[in-house]
């Protein structure tokens, strides 16, 4: 989750982390860590983290950073597992619940991590039908920590 939504919105975050959920950090605005300065990349990193703990009352462990982009030193910075993703829905981009679902449907399979943003309505209309086409194919929904274990 990005710090400054997690800011706005920390009953969300609480509700989310409180229904089981994994919260990683995914810095406070979204901006590419690599094109920044070693502190604005610190302060990014460091107010996405804060943000998450005031919200739910402890640090996320896990990262993703933004755009995916990442290089030795912004792994050093963050200080904690970076977790990319395995499917791009590309729904930053198809806008349709349909072309978001046929992604997904497509490339399903054990052990992937599918990207999805929660800013767009069309991802979230695509949501449940994803969830239910998945679980009636078997597969059963984890966490960062259980699915690297």
């Amino acid at each position: 989750m990005l710090g400054s939504q997690v800011e706005e919105y920390p009953h969300i975050t609480a509700q989310v982390a409180a229904s089981g959920h994994e919260i990683g950090s995914h810095t406070w605005s979204h901006k590419n860590l690599t094109t920044l300065s070693e502190e604005e990349a610190i302060e990014g990193i460091s107010l996405g983290v804060v943000a998450i703990e005031d919200a739910i009352g402890y640090q996320p462990t896990h990262f993703r950073p933004p755009f995916g982009e990442r290089n030795a030193n912004v792994d050093q910075l963050v200080g904690m597992p970076s977790v990319l993703w395995t499917i791009d829905t590309r729904d930053w981009n198809t806008r349709t619940p349909e072309s978001i679902f046929q992604i997904v449907k497509t490339n399903a399979s054990n052990g992937q991590i599918v990207l999805m943003h929660d800013i767009y309505d069309t991802t979230v209309e695509a949501l449940d039908p994803i969830l239910k086409h998945l679980t009636l194919e078997g597969y059963q929904f984890v966490t960062i920590s259980e699915l690297i274990k």
